[in-house]
């Protein structure tokens, strides 16, 4: 079934994992932002980061602010689905640089006209890589009134369908995986030099 599609990578913040920028943080020499952004422009689809940094804009692609600051996730969603009038939004998080392209295939497949496509590795859902259909805006407004920030949460209680990604793991689980500490980096960076 085809989709109006609008794609958005959630960069910015301070990590306290991390802490610093997850999404300017250099990987293998580049930014790790900058692999979500070429996997997306791989595949035709044009991104847009959501993120208060003025740094972002040295990247070259639309940079949006958040509508309500220091909501987390939830917040980017929220801004996601406000800015445009495509059917889903494609939502990314900035860490997650080995993310094969047959995993985008495989959640847009599934889009079916439900709330939230979901990707599941290991029998747990990634919020931060899913597909989310603009008719939640009105969703996602009320739980931010009633500050109920929790992605798993709104997913859990919301129309959904998980997608395994499981069979598309190569070499290594971190396909799936978000770099959120400085050692989860490290083992990154040995991943690049195989």
């Amino acid at each position: 079934m085809e989709h109006n599609i609008a794609t958005y990578i959630l960069a910015g913040g301070k990590s306290r994992r991390m802490g610093t920028d997850k999404g300017l943080i250099h990987l293998n020499e580049k930014p790790m932002v900058s692999y979500m952004l070429n996997l997306c422009e791989e595949i035709g689809y044009s991104p847009i980061l959501v993120a208060n940094e003025e740094e972002y804009t040295a990247l070259g692609y639309p940079v949006i602010k958040d509508l309500i600051p220091d909501l987390g996730p939830m917040g980017g969603l929220h801004t996601a689905l406000e800015h445009n009038e495509a059917t889903y939004v494609l939502l990314f998080s900035c860490d997650m640089p080995f993310i094969p392209k047959e995993a985008i295939f495989k959640l847009v497949e599934a889009a079916k006209g439900q709330s939230i496509i979901v990707s599941e590795f290991m029998k747990d859902i990634n919020p931060l890589f899913a597909l989310y259909h603009t008719h939640l805006k009105q969703q996602v407004k009320n739980n931010i009134t009633n500050g109920q920030l929790k992605m798993k949460d709104f997913i859990i209680h919301s129309e959904h369908v998980k997608i395994d990604m499981e069979d598309l793991v190569l070499h290594t689980p971190l396909h799936f995986s978000n770099i959120n500490t400085p050692e989860d980096l490290e083992k990154s960076r040995k991943l690049w030099e195989k």
